[in-house]
This record gives C-alpha cells, structure tokens and sequence, in this order.
C-alpha cells in the first residue's frame, strides 16, 4: 500500500474516534477525559518499519518513573501499515512487544496496536483486549462508527459553555450600554452590582449577578479573552456540568470574600476567571493526572498569564483591582478542581 492509502485508513480511525467524543490536541493527539482519560496517537508507515518512532516514543518517556503517569489515564498507541499482524517472528511484532513492555515499566497503563489497513485486522503487543473501549468499537468496525453515533455524542472537549457565559455577559453588557446611550437609567447595574451595604439588607443575589456585570469595554473584554483562552484546556479535560462548576463556585468565593474584607462596589467576572486559572495551576503542577494534561497542549503561557494577573493586583495598589476576589477565586477554582478530580478517581473505583 501507499502512504496516501495507510494515511487515510489511520484518519478513518482517527475520525471514528472524534465522533465518539475525543477531541484533537494542538499536537495531533486524540484525548477523552472521564473516569478513566485516554490519550490516543495513530503511526503509520508503508514499509512497516517504526524502529524510528519506537526510540522515539521511548525517549520521550525515558526516565519519568511510575509516578509522571496516572493510573486513570490509558494512552493508546496505534501503528498503521500493511502485512501479517498475527506472525509472532516478524520483525515489526518484535520491535512493537519491545516498545509495550518498555513502556509499561516506565508505569504507563497502555496498548501498543498494529492495525493492518489492507485487512482491518489488528494485534495488541500486551495481548489481551484493547483496554479503551471506544478504540475497540473503531478498530472493530472503522467506517461504520460516525454514521452510527447521535450527533450529540460528537462533542468532545466543547467550549459551548465558555461560548454561553460570554455570550450572556456580552448581552447584559450590550443591554446596559444601550441604555446609558439613551440616557436612561442603567436598572442592571443598579440591581446587580455587589454593594456590602443592599446584601446585609438582604439582597444576597448581588454575590452572584456582580461576576456578569463590567465597568467598560476594557474591563469585559479583558475578562471574556483571558475566559476563551482558559476554557481551551479546561473544557478538554472537564464535561461541561464541571467546567461550569468550577467557574461558578470561584465567582461566588471570590466575590464572598470581597464581602467581608472589601466595603467598595465590586463588579466582573475576573474572580470566577481567575478560578479556572486555579484549577489549571492545579491540573498543570500538582494533579496526579498532570502527565496526561500536558499531553493535551502547552499551556505555559497561560498559566504565567494567571501569575501576572495576581501579582499585578497586588503591585497595582489603589487601582480599584479586588484583590480578594482575585486570590478567592483562583483558590476556589484550585479546591474545586482537585475535588471533582477526586470524585471522578473514587466513582471509578
């Protein structure tokens, strides 16, 4: 077979794969966070010859210890080529049993798989099953997969929830410039603002209708950037229900803390941003999962532009910044993130 043709059989399992919910990284690796998270990578290779690749894998890997990988996560390596995937003599089979048993004691839990695209039979190097089950599924049946799956189910790593808190904020923004135009009275702001003074009076929906509201343009689209950017790592690795949980318990930490420490009018969404900041500190440095996480993307950037923000609230003393809701929120985000991740290793067993 021809590049072109084994190339295009590995993307046939590689589609099959997103229409069941994994989500592509920035490096071509194929990601599905849950339970137990699984990192998939395709090879593929006319000669069937993936000594290069292997040293290179091994390499990659070379030193880590037990500890750089979770348990939780499986990585899932296929080799795509051509020729007889049951003959235990072969070179190919030899080179790929090498590669498994390097990497399981490196303390990696994963599959090294030699698929043959003229046949679509296909050998684990570990024996025993493929341990993902979606992988299964494709390998099983590659072109049958997508037609087959509800479109609902096609949605891995969606950013639609960061896309609707901007779109909400945007709205209520919009709405309240409309009326200062007009010259009529901002009632939004007026209602929703945090005010220590009206939330002792009982007016407690104001710690969390303040984290949708912004002074100007500056402020809110600074806010809505520094969200879109956070949402790309956290939405991969978290389902909707939990981003969305993060996000919200930081906004309304950060802004109860600003209660009790801080007697001016507060407003923005900085400390529930600032909380998915938290749980991307927590997931980059100190989850148990981290290997897995940075295997999605390098997001060195954006975790020194969370430090930036912090430090700068604190050097920029009398700028109006909240400090408190700052530093609430992204240690609300930090807390909430490791306990979701927690739950979801306890339900797993």
């Amino acid at each position: 077979m021809q590049e072109e043709e084994l190339k295009s059989a590995a993307e046939k399992l590689r589609s099959g794969l997103i229409s069941l919910g994994f989500s592509e990284t920035k490096g071509g690796s194929l990601v599905k966070s849950g339970a137990a998270s699984c990192v998939a990578q395709f090879f593929y290779n006319s000669g069937g010859n993936f000594a290069g690749i292997c040293e290179e894998l091994k390499e990659r890997t070379e030193g880590f210890g037990a500890e750089a990988f979770s348990r939780y996560v499986v990585y899932e390596f296929v080799f795509v080529s051509c020729g007889d995937v049951y003959e235990d003599a072969s070179d190919r089979v030899i080179m790929l049993r090498d590669l498994y048993n390097y990497l399981k004691k490196q303390g990696m839990v994963c599959d090294v798989i030699y698929y043959n695209a003229e046949t679509g039979a296909y050998n684990n190097a570990g024996g025993g099953r493929v341990k993902s089950g979606e992988l299964r599924t494709v390998l099983k049946n590659p072109s049958g997969v997508a037609a087959n799956v509800p479109s609902a189910e096609r949605t891995g790593g969606t950013f639609v929830p960061a896309y609707i808190i901007i779109g909400i904020n945007a709205a209520i923004f919009i709405t309240e410039l409309l009326l200062r135009l007009r010259g009529q009275s901002d009632f939004i702001q007026e209602w929703g603002i945090q005010d220590n003074g009206k939330i002792l009076s009982g007016e407690v929906h104001r710690l969390v209708t303040a984290m949708f509201l912004h002074a100007d343009f500056a402020h809110i689209s600074g806010n809505m950037l520094s969200l879109l950017y956070l949402a790309r790592p956290m939405c991969r690795t978290h389902s909707p229900r939990e981003f969305l949980t993060i996000y919200g318990i930081s906004g309304l930490f950060g802004n109860i803390l600003s209660f009790f420490f801080v007697d001016a009018l507060s407003l923005g969404a900085s400390g529930a941003v600032l909380g998915l900041g938290g749980g991307l500190i927590y997931k980059m440095f100190i989850s148990p999962e981290k290997a897995y996480f940075k295997s999605t993307g390098n997001y060195i950037s954006l975790a020194l532009m969370v430090v930036y923000n912090l430090i700068y609230g604190l050097v920029m003393t009398g700028s109006g910044i909240n400090n408190f809701a700052h530093f609430g929120g992204f240690a609300a985000g930090f807390a909430v993130t490791m306990l979701l991740e927690k739950m979801k290793r306890r339900n797993a067993g």
